[in-house]
């Protein structure tokens, strides 16, 4: 699992525990010269960012694990309008199926996948919230393409879901 810090870095996490533990004492450390409050100030932002994100990807771990073991029914349900003839879809984090796939996209190439000629999200609903949960859920599922259950439409979970028009041949053709 990974974070993307206050720089925009990806940080892989290998234990969770430690990393929470490690980034709390950093947030509070101070060097007694106070030459050094601006770098100091600096450093706790930093660390105190990383620290919040750490507590949220415990939460949703915790919170697939409750799904999973079916301790928690509720989760929010997202609709994709319909721009067609079909009626809107809703869907939940559990109707959503990963596709496997090798290639690592970046964020730009991903908008460019999006497509709303068939369905738009509703974006009052952003899923922000259920974002990490739906990773954790797929435990090391590192892809990008989930498929909607009992459909053919393939989304891009991200501050929403994202319609496409790829099929799962597409996303095996592209690597």
């Amino acid at each position: 699992m990974y974070i993307i810090d206050k720089n925009g870095k990806q940080i892989t996490v290998t234990d969770l525990k430690a990393a929470i533990a490690q980034a709390k004492a950093f947030k509070n450390y101070r060097h007694e010269n106070p030459g050094f409050a601006e770098l100091d100030n600096m450093l706790r932002e930093y660390w105190t960012d990383l620290y919040k994100k750490l507590l949220r990807l415990q939460q949703a771990q915790e919170n697939a694990q409750r799904l999973k073991a079916g301790e928690q029914d509720t989760v929010q349900t997202y609709t994709l309008k319909s721009k067609t003839e079909n009626p809107d879809l809703q869907v939940t984090i559990k109707d959503l199926i990963p596709i496997p796939h090798t290639r690592k996209y970046h964020y730009r190439e991903l908008l460019n996948l999006t497509n709303y000629s068939r369905y738009e999200p509703d974006w009052q609903t952003p899923m922000s919230k259920e974002h990490d949960m739906l990773y954790a859920l797929y435990g090391e599922y590192k892809g990008d393409f989930f498929k909607v259950r009992d459909t053919r439409l393939i989304v891009i979970p991200g501050t929403y879901l994202y319609p496409t028009l790829l099929t799962e041949e597409d996303i095996k053709r592209m690597g």
